[in-house]
């Protein structure tokens, strides 16, 4: 809703509001209106008013919710509505719903008041400690979630960071910082044939046909020359 305040030089001044930041503090917009002439009827004043309302109120609409805050003052939080609105043209609906759903409820409690110009590699070293330590599996069971989920989740920092340095909000690219420690992900032991199961195998494939043979032969061969 926009206001407006005649002046006595014969301008007018408009202010947009823009809704509040992270602490609660008003964020408005305000621009000069200038009449096409001096004296002019109400209701000629009033259209012209109106229009030059409207194509402000586009003009901030179209121009993204965080262009009127400065860079150095700009929190994680205040960025990340920037960050969505940007990526919700660029992912598909579900990698959309996951990044959100990550920050939302995974580094907002972090790092919502964090000044974007602050921000560290440490931070996300942080984060990713949290995550291998005190992140809950989400199918309940006992234990932490799995490394290459770990790097699932970062990915969505990552990612904001990376845009944070494209706009300048930061003045380096920190989440390609190679010093970021990720948990080593576990290589799970796989359990071979024995050479007798080998030889039960090879027997019970002789009624078989000559192409399915084949595939299995060469499978079981790769497979003992890997032991």
């Amino acid at each position: 809703m926009a206001s407006i305040v005649s002046r006595s030089n014969g301008t007018y001044l408009v202010r947009v509001s823009c809704g509040v930041d992270s602490n609660g503090k008003q964020i408005a917009r305000s621009k000069t209106f200038k009449p096409s002439k001096p004296n002019l009827p109400y209701s000629k004043l009033n259209r012209e008013l109106e229009a030059f309302v409207a194509a402000f109120e586009q003009e901030i609409e179209n121009e993204g919710p965080m262009r009127n805050v400065r860079p150095d003052k700009i929190t994680f939080a205040d960025f990340c509505v920037q960050y969505l609105e940007v990526k919700k043209n660029t992912l598909s609906p579900q990698t959309y719903n996951f990044y959100s759903k990550v920050i939302e409820e995974e580094l907002m409690p972090m790092f919502a008041r964090l000044k974007m110009k602050d921000l560290r590699t440490y931070h996300i070293q942080q984060f990713v400690q949290y995550l291998a330590t005190e992140k809950k599996r989400l199918d309940g069971r006992e234990g932490g979630i799995a490394a290459s989920t770990v790097k699932r989740y970062t990915t969505v920092l990552r990612s904001i960071v990376t845009m944070a340095y494209k706009l300048e909000y930061i003045e380096d690219d920190i989440g390609r910082s190679r010093r970021i420690e990720f948990p080593k992900e576990e290589t799970k032991e796989v359990e071979a044939f024995t050479l007798e199961e080998v030889g039960e195998i090879l027997k019970a494939l002789e009624s078989e046909p000559w192409h399915i043979r084949a595939v299995i032969e060469v499978a079981l061969v790769h497979g003992l020359s890997a032991r």
